[in-house]
């Protein structure tokens, strides 16, 4: 009777100690959620753009790194889906992703530099073998889970970009009850800097800072030696051969280098050969291609020494649309 009655407890206590457990961690998870929505999302460029990504219906649309993020803007026809950061590999992914069941319309790939360099796709996000496998959201499994499989899930924070850093958020909004960014991405996918001044630091920037600044990012981007077999090329190569067989108009962009930049890399020779490869490539592969690389010197027009501020944007956003299709070029809609 004893032994009867003391598993009888030991029992009772479990489901008791189970069902806690269970209510401490739907109350968790419930509390994340919350958290991830209100709080995190609205901060974080990363998640904004998987929500952009799967909310646009638009077929015009750019791809690329933080040099497209930065350097196209003001088109209201276009979505622009790239990411800072973003290495060549994923933005390959992304473009399967967003046209398997859309067909595409106008589609601008970037073509800078920094695709070339030797040490990775773009030198960016290079991840380890441990993160690779499950806990860098931006890793390639989690892209193809995210972008081209569509696994985002309906839960926000189970997704990969959030699971492995639920503990750091809410650490973050315990002790400092915020979450801060300085910049913003519209539905459109442009990125709009909350602070006005952003657009104007570089240019009160002392010239000789912009040297030193310019000389070390040109050093850290010197593109590699054989472009034609490179990843990249191969890369560029599947991406352009896919969209032409879903009939996109598709053109590869240069974006504006600031002036500093532009100088320091005239003691590389490998980032003269860039131009060279991308116009023997749309030769080649019969797309569009267009070299801002040295239209833009008023230091107003740049953020930093390699990335274009909202005045530099809007200009060559148009310049984009005009050179790449033409202005008697068909209207490409939505629908």
């Amino acid at each position: 009777m004893n032994l009867s009655t003391s598993s009888f407890r030991f029992r009772t206590w479990s489901v008791f100690f189970l069902a806690a457990v269970f209510s401490l961690f739907f109350l968790f998870l419930i509390s994340s959620e919350w958290l991830v929505r209100s709080k995190v999302e609205p901060n974080d460029h990363y998640a904004q753009s998987i929500n952009v990504f799967f909310e646009s219906d638009r077929r015009n649309v750019v791809f690329g790194d933080s040099i497209s993020l930065y350097g196209f803007r003001g088109q209201p026809d276009f979505v622009n889906l790239a990411l800072q950061g973003e290495t060549l590999e994923r933005t390959e992914i992304k473009v399967r992703g967003y046209f398997q069941a859309k067909r595409p319309g106008r589609v601008i790939l970037g073509a800078n530099h920094n695709v070339f360099q030797p040490e990775g796709d773009n030198g960016v996000l290079r991840v380890t073998p441990i993160l690779e496998a499950n806990t860098d959201p931006r890793s390639l499994s989690n892209y193809k889970k995210i972008f081209l499989r569509g696994n985002h899930g309906m839960w926000r924070s189970l997704r990969p970009t959030h699971t492995h850093r639920l503990l750091q958020y809410w650490k973050v909004f315990l002790l400092k009850g915020k979450f801060e960014t300085k910049f913003q991405i519209l539905p459109d996918g442009t990125l709009v800097p909350l602070d006005p001044e952003e657009n104007i630091r570089y240019a009160r920037m002392p010239e000789t800072e912009r040297i030193r600044r310019a000389r070390n990012t040109v050093m850290k981007e010197i593109p590699g030696i054989n472009l034609l077999g490179s990843k990249a090329a191969k890369i560029y190569h599947s991406m352009v051969k896919f969209l032409r067989s879903r009939e996109a108009d598709v053109c590869l962009v240069t974006y504006p280098m600031s002036p500093a930049f532009r100088q320091a890399a005239k003691e590389y020779p490998a980032y003269a050969a860039v131009p060279v490869f991308f116009e023997n490539f749309a030769k080649k592969q019969k797309v569009k291609y267009v070299n801002y690389w040295d239209r833009l010197s008023d230091l107003k027009d740049f953020t930093n020494e390699n990335h274009l501020s909202n005045l530099g944007a809007l200009k060559i956003g148009k310049l984009v649309v005009r050179d790449c299709f033409g202005p008697s070029s068909p209207f490409v809609s939505d629908s």
